[in-house]
């Protein structure tokens, strides 16, 4: 299940919890929190969490709580710069790690906008190379 998206389409009010600490148990815990939580974002920006290997560490660990978990949404370092495609390894990589949802920080153009898809969407919609094997398991389809 996707809880965000299942509350996006009920019109129903859709809480969260914002993580900016490190470590799975911080992680597992605040997503534990409550069965009202529909998403919690795991910071890599401003918060203390690496993006590699922190956030897929997080995001393995609250996808554990199984299908009631809620939505996980990396906000990625890069700022701003995907229009020139350094951000796209880290779009792949957190999407790799089972993350629903990306936050890019400081997109203001539409060719930063348009880069950013690119790098989320597999060829020929998008330029993000296949290699995980466990990705398809996190949205729940086989390969």
């Amino acid at each position: 299940t996707h809880p965000l998206l299942t509350a996006f389409r009920a019109s129903k009010p859709a809480f969260g919890a914002w993580i900016t600490l490190p470590g799975v148990l911080s992680a597992r815990t605040a997503a534990a929190s409550s069965p009202h939580l529909s998403w919690v974002v795991l910071d890599c920006e401003h918060g203390a969490i690496s993006i590699q290997p922190g956030a897929a560490e997080s995001a393995h660990a609250i996808a554990g709580l199984g299908a009631a978990a809620p939505t996980t949404i990396v906000r990625i370092p890069a700022t701003g710069a995907c229009a020139d495609g350094s951000a796209g390894w880290q779009i792949k990589y957190v999407i790799d790690a089972g993350a629903r949802g990306i936050i890019v920080p400081m997109v203001s153009t539409r060719a930063q906008a348009e880069s950013v898809v690119a790098a989320s969407r597999f060829p020929p919609r998008g330029v993000r190379g296949f290699g995980s094997p466990f990705t398809h398991l996190a949205w729940g389809t086989s390969a």
